[in-house]
């Protein structure tokens, strides 16, 4: 299919990890030499602002290369928002998803149709930087919408209802 994009699957997963520990080493140094940066250029802040510019492009480089190291299919899609309040999920505002998740602060995943199987990964660009999976389902909902979870019904609400590309990575 036109819309459909396939990416050749990482040899093994021990790739992504050794790119997740890449990310988290990049992460460690710019913490040291920011860190040693403050305490020799206090009054320099527009060089540090630069250096936290630089290192946050490597670091999206790096979580990019990650994303992409795995297959998926990429389409455009619905992308609705919910908390779990009793306004988005009426009765079943138990802070349970229909996976059995129990949802902590700062929880990010996606409510789907049963066309995708719980824990399929997803990448939603502008809700996380990284795929979340799909932990709940949506009432009535086409195979081309997903719901993405907030902790906050103001922050549900602000993200309304857009058409975003997605990205719907095959099984582990």
């Amino acid at each position: 299919m036109a819309e459909e994009r396939h990416l050749k699957m990482a040899n093994t997963k021990k790739e992504s990890n050794i790119l997740v520990n890449i990310l988290l080493f990049c992460m460690a140094i710019s913490i040291m030499y920011l860190a040693i940066e403050v305490g020799l250029a206090k009054q320099n802040t527009n060089h540090i602002i630069h250096i936290i510019d630089i290192q946050e492009a490597a670091i999206k480089n790096i979580l990019q290369t990650v994303i992409e190291s795995e297959s998926f299919v990429e389409r455009d899609c619905i992308v609705t928002a919910y908390c779990k309040c009793s306004k988005c999920c009426g009765k079943n505002a138990d802070g349970i998803t229909a996976s059995g998740h129990k949802i902590k602060q700062g929880d990010k995943f996606v409510a789907s149709s049963t066309g995708y199987p719980f824990n399929t990964k997803v990448y939603i660009e502008g809700y996380s930087e990284l795929p979340v999976r799909i932990l709940d389902r949506g009432k009535d909902f086409a195979d081309n919408h997903f719901d993405v979870y907030f902790d906050d019904h103001e922050k549900a609400i602000a993200w309304g209802k857009r058409v975003v590309r997605v990205k719907i990575f095959k099984g582990e």
